[in-house]
C-alpha cells in the first residue's frame, strides 16, 4: 500500500511568512532606490585642455568632459540628430560672493590710491634732489 501524502509540518506557512518579512527587511524596495539613486547614463571623460572636447564621442547618451586644469565642464549630446555642446565654468565652494567682491574692490581702490599718493610724494622729492645735486644749471657747461 502506497502512501500519497504530502507531509508538511504545521509551522511551514508561519515560517514562510517570517522568511518573507526578513527578506523585505534586509533588502529595501528597489523602486524606492531607483528614485533616489538613478542609474547613470553616458560617460565622463577627463580632459587635459578644453580643446580636447572635440575628441569626445557623441552618441545617444550624454557625454561629460571635465577639464579641471581650466575649471570647465562640457556636456555633449545629440539633440534632434545634431550635436549639442553645453559649457559650464566651475567655481570652488569657498569662492567670494558678489557682496564680498564689492567690498574687496573698494579696499583695493583705497590701497591703490594710498600707493599713488606715496608715489607722487616720492617723485616730488626726487625732483628736488635733482635740482640740488650737481650745483646750479648755470655752472654746467
Amino acid at each position: 500500500m502506497a502512501n500519497n501524502y504530502n507531509f508538511q509540518p504545521v509551522n511551514s506557512q508561519a515560517q514562510q511568512f517570517s522568511n518573507n518579512q526578513a527578506a523585505q527587511a534586509i533588502m529595501p524596495n528597489l523602486a524606492q532606490n531607483s528614485i533616489l539613486f538613478p542609474q547613470p547614463i553616458g560617460n565622463v571623460y577627463n580632459l587635459n585642455t578644453a580643446n580636447d572636447i572635440g575628441n569626445i564621442p557623441t552618441g545617444a547618451n550624454p557625454s561629460v568632459g571635465l577639464c579641471l586644469n581650466e575649471s570647465l565642464l562640457y556636456i555633449k549630446t545629440l539633440q534632434n540628430g545634431s550635436p549639442m555642446l553645453l559649457g559650464y565654468k566651475l567655481t570652488p565652494l569657498g569662492a567670494p560672493t558678489d557682496e564680498n567682491t564689492s567690498e574687496d574692490t573698494e579696499k583695493i581702490r583705497n590701497i591703490l590710491h594710498s600707493f599713488d599718493n606715496r608715489f607722487t610724494e616720492l617723485e616730488k622729492q626726487v625732483i628736488r634732489l635733482k635740482e640740488t645735486v650737481g650745483g646750479k644749471k648755470e655752472w654746467q657747461i
